[in-house]
């Protein structure tokens, strides 16, 4: 997809320096790494540009200002790689680039917790404040919020925080983890627990989470939160008038269907009152959404920013995301992961998915698919799924399989190794025993 405006265009050059692409370059939008990548392809890119540039094979530079030359490093960190700027050339970039004032070593910047309070403080990359979006804007352009439009600093605003798809992905995982071990306490102290699910998740975020979470000037979810309750397009102009602000909704996808040349109307239903809601979306965002999956099916959940656009008319998205997810509501990456969390529930095996590393320092900033409770010890899960061609998959997949096959002998944490090459079109394995 084209790039929106000068500060989202392929600035990260990558130029080759000795073998067969001596001469040839290559350009990365930062948009793409930093928002649309998941943590282990920004893992698997930046390791490769680490052993590249140390074997003198590349140089890597900053194309956000065309006066400079900004010259940048991959650095192999305790617990993941990154790349910084040059030393004395970090005052070179322009105002709004991703690394005017330091590197991206952070990935969690976004959602911080504040552990006095426990308030959960968001930014969001997309406008939650009451200003109607370009209705068409320009082919190749995302529309959201007030992205590519403005000055340098109004395009700062906005630019490199939390998009929609990774803050619900975000939530549910954090949610479900939580949820996961109360039950795993409870079934400890002899108690019987229902099996977490997708409804009990979103009655939490319902009741807690949508407290916890803040944005803004000291706004909370609880109060843009779409109740379910009544009709859609009423709820967003209330929430608009009485603080100018989007409406928040999260929903089972159900159905789109084409609502003109320009728009369809998504249908999904409401996770606690169990109505059914349509919102009209604009058609290049719904098919990006879907595009952005590459090919996962269903189920989905589709959430987003809803703006009232006047009287008479529909609530429509302002932007919106689809994920994923697995029959009980775990958020998944593929087919193949959603097969397994599948047989995990029908099973209910005790699993989270981890998504913090601070709490794993062993796992060298790998970052896995699962993490079994109920064996001895715990279990981390790799489910490997791409495809055979994709070298720099493949080499990190061997280093994932020789590290954590080899926690189990930590006098520490020790740690189990389960793993499934779905790719290969290997069956699941048996899940490990619980112990």
């Amino acid at each position: 997809m084209p790039p929106m405006g000068s500060l989202l265009q392929e600035n990260l050059e990558v130029v080759y320096l000795k073998g067969s692409r001596r001469g040839q370059k290559d350009r990365y939008s930062y948009d793409v790494i930093f928002d649309e990548m998941t943590e282990e392809g920004r893992q698997i890119l930046f390791e490769k540009f680490h052993s590249q540039y140390h074997a003198e094979e590349i140089t890597l530079r900053c194309r956000c200002n065309p006066n400079a030359i900004i010259e940048m490093v991959p650095v192999n960190g305790e617990n993941s790689y990154y790349i910084r700027t040059q030393q004395g050339k970090k005052n070179l970039h322009v105002p709004g680039c991703n690394f005017e004032g330091g590197h991206q070593s952070n990935y969690h910047a976004n959602w911080q917790e504040d552990e006095a309070t426990g308030k959960i403080r968001v930014r969001f990359r997309d406008s939650f404040v009451v200003e109607r979006p370009e209705r068409n804007p320009a082919p190749g352009t995302k529309g959201e919020g007030n992205e590519g439009t403005g000055s340098p600093r109004e395009r700062r605003n906005t630019y490199n925080r939390i998009t929609m798809y990774a803050f619900f992905m975000r939530l549910l995982l954090d949610v479900w983890n939580v949820k996961m071990r109360s039950y795993v306490k409870a079934l400890n102290e002899g108690k019987k627990p229902p099996y977490p699910d997708l409804a009990g998740l979103y009655k939490s975020i319902e009741s807690h989470w949508a407290e916890k979470i803040v944005f803004g000037k000291d706004h909370d979810l609880k109060g843009v939160l779409f109740a379910g309750r009544g009709d859609i397009t009423k709820a967003a102009y209330s929430i608009k008038k009485q603080h100018n602000l989007c409406l928040m909704t999260l929903l089972l996808f159900e159905e789109a269907r084409v609502a003109s040349e320009t728009h369809y109307f998504l249908r999904g239903r409401h996770l606690s009152s169990n109505t059914q809601v349509e919102i009209l979306c604009e058609k290049f965002k719904w098919e990006d959404a879907l595009s952005s999956l590459s090919g996962i099916d269903g189920p989905y959940l589709i959430g987003g920013w809803v703006i009232d656009t006047g009287y008479g008319q529909p609530a429509e998205y302002r932007s919106m995301a689809l994920l994923p997810i697995s029959s009980h509501g775990v958020v998944v990456d593929s087919s193949y992961e959603r097969d397994f969390y599948n047989e995990c529930h029908r099973q209910t095996r005790q699993i989270i998915r981890p998504y913090n590393l601070k709490y794993y320092p062993s796992w060298n900033g790998m970052l896995p698919d699962g993490l079994f409770l109920d064996t001895s010890p715990d279990t981390i899960v790799e489910i490997f799924g791409m495809s055979e061609n994709q070298d720099e998959y493949h080499e990190r997949k061997s280093q994932k399989i020789a590290h954590f096959s080899q926690l189990k002998e930590s006098k520490k944490k020790p740690f189990e190794f389960w793993y499934w090459e779905a790719f290969g079109g290997q069956s699941m394995p048996s899940l490990p025993p619980k112990g």
